[in-house]
This record gives structure tokens, C-alpha cells and sequence, in this order.
């Protein structure tokens, strides 16, 4: 598998970043790199980072994002796709799946956790993006020495 995954990865990473190719196909290109669990060279994660050009594609955004965040050096682009997707002005869905992903990210997602608390503590904000915020906030926090969840 590792010659053949090695050379599918810039395959995988030109459909996810080719804007005439489906939405579809774009977000299981970009499934498929996480599957293969391999380290990204800077050059892929620097075409990938291109997804994040036209941000009106929030699955894609938040998917290309957990990948570069799991395999690659790109992360502060990366962790603001992620946290700008958890602010009041997208659809609670997409907030949620934000928190999600930033959930299943344990060291790269540290740098969130404040954000995830604001949303946590928000009395005015949607119960659901709240009670995933709380998930997330505990998951991230848990065995932290100072992480006692406010």
C-alpha cells in the first residue's frame, strides 16, 4: 500500500481541489487521504489549502481542514476554518459538525477550546450547538491538569 498510496495522494488531492469537479467527489477525495493516514508533504497540503479560497462549500472547508490538522504542518488556516465555522453566523448543522470535528482533535484543537467555552456558557445560543459545545469542551479538557470544565 505505501507506493501505491504515496502516489494517489496528489491524484486525491487535485479532484479535491478541482472547483469544476462535483462537491461530492471532491469531500470522498479528501475522505480518502484521511484514510490513508499518511503525512502530507508541504505541496499537497499547500493545494489543499486552496480549497479554503471559496469558503461557501462548509462540508469541504470543515473536512479539508480536519485532514490538514491530522496530517499536516498547515494548521492555523486550518484551526480558523474550523473555529470561524463554529460562529453564530453559519447554520447550527455546520456549527455543530464544526465542534464535532474540533472534538475528535485532541492537541490540535487546544487552541479552540476557549471559543468552545464562550459557546458553551451562552445562554442565547442554540441549545443543540450548546450542548455540543459542552461535549467537545469536556472530550478536549479531559486529563488536562487546570481543565476544570466551567
Amino acid at each position: 500500500l505505501g507506493a501505491a498510496a504515496a502516489t494517489a495522494i496528489p491524484v486525491l488531492a487535485d479532484i479535491a481541489t478541482a472547483p469544476t469537479r462535483a462537491q461530492q467527489h471532491r469531500l470522498k477525495a479528501i475522505r480518502a487521504l484521511r484514510t490513508l493516514g499518511l503525512p502530507l508533504c508541504t505541496d499537497v497540503s499547500q493545494m489543499l489549502g486552496q480549497v479554503f479560497a471559496d469558503q461557501s462549500d462548509v462540508a469541504l472547508c470543515r473536512e479539508t481542514a480536519v485532514l490538514l490538522l491530522q496530517f499536516s504542518s498547515d494548521e492555523n488556516k486550518a484551526l480558523s476554518v474550523l473555529t470561524d465555522q463554529i460562529g453564530p453566523w453559519f447554520p447550527v448543522n455546520a456549527r455543530k459538525a464544526a465542534l464535532l470535528a474540533l472534538s475528535n482533535l485532541p492537541f490540535a484543537a487546544l487552541p479552540a477550546i476557549p471559543f468552545i467555552s464562550e459557546i458553551a456558557l451562552n445562554e442565547d445560543d442554540d441549545l443543540e450547538v450548546r450542548i455540543q459545545a459542552i461535549t467537545a469542551r469536556d472530550k478536549l479538557t479531559k486529563g488536562l491538569p487546570s481543565a476544570a470544565p466551567e
